[in-house]
């Protein structure tokens, strides 16, 4: 089965940053995969129930304020509940972080969502990311030198 690929940033400078490397580093990718700027909420809102089958949210940026990560993040619980419509049955939505409060605030939205019926909590995330994908960012983690890193996700 092929895969189609869609980039979501909201910097013009890191959306061309994407879009150059997909174009210089695999030229015959270039067909699957579409780079696109602008809100998240905003391409989530664009799209029909039921259209995605995984979401990966790569490293996002912490929120400007830690005591109020709802409405400082485009992380929260809106989204969760966007990407939560936009998944197909059995479609999985999977975070990568080194953000320990960011963690836990993405804990505390699963853990809603699955009191709420609405998605299943993922034991081991790390199981649902393509190998590919795991190692390439597994590789990038280790050359920044990081040392601590959270994966966590549901399960529509």
């Amino acid at each position: 089965m092929s895969h189609h690929w869609i980039a979501i940033e909201k910097r013009f400078e890191r959306s061309f940053e994407i879009w150059l490397k997909r174009k210089l580093a695999v030229p015959s990718l270039e067909n699957n995969i579409t780079v696109i700027c602008g809100d998240v909420h905003r391409v989530l809102d664009a799209l029909p129930n039921n259209a995605i089958d995984k979401v990966f949210i790569n490293f996002p940026d912490p929120p400007a304020s830690y005591d109020d990560v709802e409405h400082t993040s485009f992380v929260n619980s809106t989204l969760m509940k966007k990407v939560q419509k936009a998944l197909v049955n059995e479609g999985t939505f999977v975070v990568l972080t080194d953000d320990r409060v960011l963690h836990g605030e993405f804990k505390a939205m699963i853990e809603s969502l699955v009191s709420n019926n609405l998605a299943q909590e993922l034991k081991t995330a790390d199981e649902h990311v393509d190998t590919d994908t795991q190692s390439f960012f597994e590789n990038l983690w280790r050359r920044k030198g990081r040392n601590e890193r959270f994966v966590i996700g549901f399960k529509k």
